[in-house]
């Protein structure tokens, strides 16, 4: 009977163990909920270079991009993804900037991954 307690104590200590380093490793190397390059696909897959404000707008309403604003000095709108990943202590989301013409048209477009502290 000991010895099958002993068995059961050792691959409860072997489990828990791995638990432990799968927890280590998450918090350590962190989880990747959306890519930048995953955003950047579907920019360069739902909107043309030319594309209008309207366009844009329905655009970053599909893909659930929350609006940030938008700089008439600088005719540029601004989107944000939040929490798109996890690592340690640190959390990230995507910004993403579309720069319009005079006529209003998109000129181009920037996406990057920023990172903060999980209490920010």
């Amino acid at each position: 009977m000991t010895r099958t307690r002993s068995k059961r104590a050792v691959w409860l200590y072997v489990l828990a163990l791995l638990a432990a380093l799968a927890c280590v490793g998450l918090f350590v190397h962190g989880v990747r909920l959306v890519r930048v390059q995953d955003v950047q696909a579907a920019i360069a897959q739902g909107l043309a270079p030319g594309s209008d404000e309207l366009t844009v707008h329905r655009f970053i309403d599909a893909h659930h991009i929350v609006y940030a604003g938008y700089s008439q000095e600088l005719r540029r709108t601004y989107g944000k993804i939040y929490r798109t990943s996890y690592a340690g202590f640190w959390k990230g989301r995507i910004l993403i900037e579309f720069d319009f013409d005079e006529e209003g048209r998109m000129t181009s477009h920037r996406v990057v991954e920023v990172y903060g502290f999980i209490w920010e």
